[in-house]
């Protein structure tokens, strides 16, 4: 008993201090760590590549962390709360600027706060955008 909790409590410790750590990183070394892992990853085949989703439903139906629980009725009904209430707009903005996916990106001089924002003011699909950024032969496109 005694270890695990032991366990517990060092893995919270060793997580707040992760989190202390990459909070006190500038924009800068969080860039450079990025690249870093991307260019170690660089190669390697991912994990589900070549894998159906089958496979992935299968293993998600064996190992889910949540099988064999249920929510509350109280998680239920404050669930269901949340949801039902329609979000407006400055909400739906809020979750968009807020996303981790998003990347401003730089066209033609123009920053956009991300590839969906400058697909809707030039009128191009998110996936001509974000091909281009990534294109080199496209020069004033990139990320910021």
């Amino acid at each position: 008993m005694y270890g695990n909790t032991h366990t517990e409590e060092t893995k919270k410790i060793i997580s707040d201090k992760r989190k202390e750590w990459h909070q006190n990183l500038s924009d800068e070394e969080r860039e450079i760590i990025s690249k870093k892992i991307s260019e170690a990853n660089k190669g390697k085949e991912g994990y589900w590549n070549g894998k159906t989703n089958d496979g992935h439903s299968q293993w998600m139906k064996e190992n889910n962390p949540f099988k064999g629980k249920t929510h509350t009725d109280e998680v239920k009904r404050m669930l269901s709360e949340i949801n039902s209430k329609p979000k407006t707009d400055e909400h739906k903005k809020n979750i968009s600027l807020n996303s981790a996916q998003n990347k401003q990106c730089s066209i033609n001089e123009v920053v956009y706060r991300s590839v969906a924002e400058a697909a809707r003011q030039l009128d191009l699909s998110e996936n001509t955008v974000r091909g281009r950024v990534k294109n080199k032969n496209f020069k004033d496109w990139y990320y910021e």
